[in-house]
């Protein structure tokens, strides 16, 4: 007989999550030169991670899908859209940044379904943004020189986005980062990165509306497909260094404890507060000097 496992005192802490960066696959149909993953191992997310993830999630405020591209897998897309459904979770936004290649029939029903369900919970919405600029474009034209048949097809898709509700316009690229494949780019002005948190927590509550103790998760909270929560600005699988956890043995809270930022503020200004300390320069987080183990510790706002 399986020896029953022990309940954690965690394991009655939910949580609300300002921004999630979810990478559901690590495939893509493109090969961009300025693609700052880098060369893909093509894993995506499987039902134990995607059961992981969401555990006692109450609300996202924004769910931004990522890849790879999205679109190359529509099962894991509907496992993760399911799961949110199962457990009620609520949804502010939904984006997926694509490159509408794939953007299928497929696609959309599954969206469609989705869309009604954020309706009845919360009233969300879904955004697709579509990446459009040079480097997108080299491959497009690649298709159209090598597959003709394959081109026509990835325009109909792009044409079915752009008609779409969900459109969210195009991404234009406003800056490169130096990872991935574009660190063999021969251009000027590219963005180095520094390993750091992009999360800060609210330490738990009572929360009224389900009567439960609740963890804030403020910021950004990458996650890839292997479940790890993660630092999302460079390359993937993220490197050692830009790793803080893992939700397949590790809840939130545990994970947050480590390495989030705690914030002593109230909820009405929590998040403008976020947004403001999180996005100063990569010294406040990473002082010159500071070991990777020491990084972590809190420092308060003048």
């Amino acid at each position: 007989m399986a020896k029953k496992q022990k309940k954690k005192p965690t394991d009655n802490v939910y949580y609300i999550i300002q921004t999630m960066n979810l990478f559901t696959t690590n495939t893509c149909n493109f090969a961009c030169s300025h693609c700052k993953r880098g060369d893909l191992d093509g894993n995506y997310l499987d039902d134990r991670t995607i059961a992981s993830i969401f555990k006692n999630v109450y609300q996202i405020d924004t769910l931004n899908l990522n890849g790879g591209e999205v679109f190359s897998n529509p099962e894991v897309l509907r496992k993760v859209l399911n799961r949110i459904k199962e457990k009620n979770i609520v949804i502010k936004q939904l984006s997926i940044i694509t490159n509408g290649t794939l953007y299928t029939e497929e696609i959309e029903a599954i969206l469609d379904d989705f869309s009604i369900y954020l309706s009845e919970h919360g009233n969300g919405s879904i955004q697709i943004p579509l990446s459009q600029d040079q480097y997108h474009q080299a491959q497009l034209n690649k298709v159209k020189k090598e597959n003709p048949t394959l081109y026509e097809t990835y325009q109909e898709n792009i044409d079915r986005l752009q008609n779409s509700s969900y459109y969210g316009g195009i991404n234009h690229l406003g800056y490169i980062i130096n990872e991935g494949r574009a660190k063999n780019l021969d251009i000027a002005g590219k963005i180095e990165t520094r390993a750091y948190p992009h999360i800060c927590y609210l330490d738990r509550k009572t929360f009224k509306p389900i009567n439960q103790e609740l963890l804030y998760l403020g910021g950004i909270t990458g996650i890839d497909t292997n479940g790890i929560v993660c630092d999302t600005a460079g390359i993937m699988p993220p490197t050692p260094e830009r790793r803080y956890g893992n939700l397949k043995t590790h809840s939130y809270y545990e994970i947050a404890k480590r390495a989030a930022f705690p914030f002593e503020t109230t909820f009405e200004s929590y998040a403008n507060r976020c947004s403001v300390e999180l996005h100063k320069t990569n010294e406040y987080f990473n002082p010159p000097g500071t070991s990777f183990e020491n990084q972590y510790q809190y420092k308060k706002a003048n």
